[in-house]
């Protein structure tokens, strides 16, 4: 159980250092090349970097959530060999 929540950990912390290096390629891209077709292709880098960090807490929460359902079982298994 351990297992799954620190590589649930792990993937939300890669999914938050993509996040950052999608945001700083996107600044860095915005102060070399300035004009009205590339700040459309800009926005859309920071549409995409904002989703991608969306994508990463709802599954680092999907995550938490099955280790509770996990440790909720496991608590109801234990009490119901006691009885």
């Amino acid at each position: 159980m351990d297992r799954t929540l620190f590589a649930g950990s792990r993937t939300f912390m890669d999914y938050i250092k993509t996040f950052m290096t999608l945001v700083i390629a996107t600044i860095v891209f915005l102060a070399v090349f300035k004009g009205r077709v590339w700040d459309t292709l800009l926005y859309l880098g920071f549409m995409v970097a904002f989703i991608l960090l969306v994508t990463g807490v709802l599954q680092f929460m999907r995550i938490r959530q099955h280790r509770q359902d996990l440790d909720r079982i496991e608590r109801c298994a234990k009490w119901d060999a006691h009885d």
